[in-house]
């Protein structure tokens, strides 16, 4: 898996920089597929907005052609608008699995865009959350849909958690002890929070 998390990237709405950014992404891509052929390399892309918004084609093109070297593209968006570009769906529609936490806009026209079926439309106005916990969501392939839970241990939840308040006992718990690595603080968070 290689991960590539866009959110601090504050200068994605210039175009030449995101632009900049992406060729970097493909490189490391196309390299790390070059260097381990038959592998099955994943390229995960989370907070892609202004990214998708001005290299629109680099994400078609690299979503539609990367399953024939063995890959795969992630990309996580908030919305599904913002994975469309000028109405064009390929981004969606060339995603074979699909999770979905929630549906946005019209009702309608979400349904329509990722063809869902009406029942799956029900799973979805069902899911539940729970903060620190778990979060259900609709995991749809082949235009089928199936109810899900992530469920989260207290060191992934620290691991990946984009709480700002989260992020910032993190940061200072590092800060405050010389030479403690993240993991560790992980760990001392993770034990002090105890089970959720």
């Amino acid at each position: 898996l290689r991960y590539f998390n866009f959110q601090d990237i504050f200068q994605a709405k210039e175009e030449d920089f995101s632009r900049a950014v992406m060729a970097s992404v493909l490189a490391v891509f196309n390299l790390e597929m070059r260097t381990n052929p038959g592998a099955r390399i994943i390229l995960i892309c989370d907070e892609t907005p202004f990214f998708i918004e001005h290299s629109f084609d680099f994400f078609k093109t690299s979503s539609a052609n990367v399953r024939k070297f063995c890959g795969g593209v992630i990309l996580v968006s908030q919305t599904s608008q913002h994975l469309i570009r000028e109405g064009d769906t390929a981004l969606i529609e060339n995603a074979q699995h699909r999770m979905l936490f929630s549906a946005d806009g019209s009702l309608t026209d979400f349904q329509e865009r990722f063809r869902l079926r009406d029942q799956d439309m029900r799973l979805l106005s069902s899911l539940r959350f729970s903060s620190r916990k778990f979060s259900e969501f609709v995991y749809q392939n082949e235009e089928r849909g199936k109810a899900m839970r992530l469920e989260l241990s207290s060191e992934e939840y620290w691991r990946v958690t984009s709480s700002q308040s989260d992020r910032s006992k993190l940061t200072n718990l590092i800060q405050a002890i010389p030479g403690l690595s993240t993991e560790e603080a992980i760990r001392c968070l993770s034990v002090k929070a105890g089970p959720f």
